[in-house]
């Protein structure tokens, strides 16, 4: 039985071409377990198939969310780490991440750090997460690991992500809030587990609908109380970045919102 698995999502034969280029290091008691959408019928790389610990699973429903769900489905270890094609993963970090998780029985949720261009306000020593994040700091999806024995039914919402219907992100911040809110023990530790060659990929871009529906929705259950003014700040920033209107933003991410308040009418068993 493997101590860790590493949950890959990736998407097109493309995909599976950034996995072999992660040079995946060769770690006792770790495996990879590869979800494949959008695959095409292209064959397994043999650099990739020929290793005993990797697993690929060619995966047919489109969503980011569904993908990391069909992911950590398929994951037999009690600790797993949350990881993308695109990060070059580091043995040492982890191994070291690894040391930690074990050493800490009782948390759910554990968050590291994976290097890259304009990356989040990281708190400088170990930190407890409960409710709301110290300044400046984003959950990344690629830098989350889960404790399956305490996380019990936690999943990725289908409903948010690349992929989803119509609201393409919010994904990863979703599936933390409702480990907090579910009273599950969360823990940031600054170690690097890996680097990433570029900024986020929305940096600087003109926003969709579908991003800013999700962007409304995440700010509202994250915010109920106060989740109006933080959007029309976060319409002028959009502005002066130029990725949206002041109109436009408010429209998309207030019927962001509202969807925020029928899912927990509706859906709020899976949210918490």
């Amino acid at each position: 039985m493997a101590r860790l698995d590493i949950a890959i999502s990736t998407y097109g034969p493309e995909g599976l071409a950034r996995v072999v280029q992660q040079q995946l290091p060769h770690i006792g008691g770790v495996r990879y377990i590869v979800s494949w959408q959008e695959h095409k019928d292209a064959p397994i790389p043999e650099v990739l198939a020929s290793r005993s610990d990797i697993f690929i699973d060619r995966f047919g429903i489109a969503g980011q969310s569904r993908n990391r769900n069909n992911a950590l489905d398929h994951c037999s270890a009690d600790l797993v780490l949350i990881a993308d094609d695109d990060v070059y993963y580091s043995e040492a970090g982890i191994r070291q991440a690894l040391a930690y998780m074990e050493k800490h029985p009782d948390t759910a949720i554990f968050s590291f750090i994976v290097e890259r261009p304009g990356a989040p306000a990281y708190p400088a020593e170990e930190t407890v997460l409960s409710r709301h994040y110290p300044k400046n700091y984003h959950i990344g999806g690629c830098e989350l690991a889960i404790r399956r024995s305490k996380a019990g039914n936690l999943r990725f919402h289908p409903d948010f992500g690349l992929n989803s219907p119509d609201m393409h992100g919010g994904e990863d911040e979703l599936f933390h809030l409702t480990a907090m809110r579910r009273g599950l023990e969360c823990r940031f530790a600054p170690i690097v587990i890996g680097s990433h060659p570029h900024g986020h990929t929305g940096f600087g871009k003109p926003l969709t609908p579908a991003t800013l529906r999700a962007q409304g929705c995440i700010s509202a259950l994250m915010y109920p109380r106060s989740f109006a003014p933080r959007l029309i700040l976060k319409a002028l920033r959009l502005r002066k970045n130029r990725q949206s209107t002041i109109l436009r933003s408010l429209r998309y991410m207030g019927a962001g919102a509202f969807r925020a308040f029928r899912l927990l009418r509706t859906d709020r068993s899976r949210l918490w």
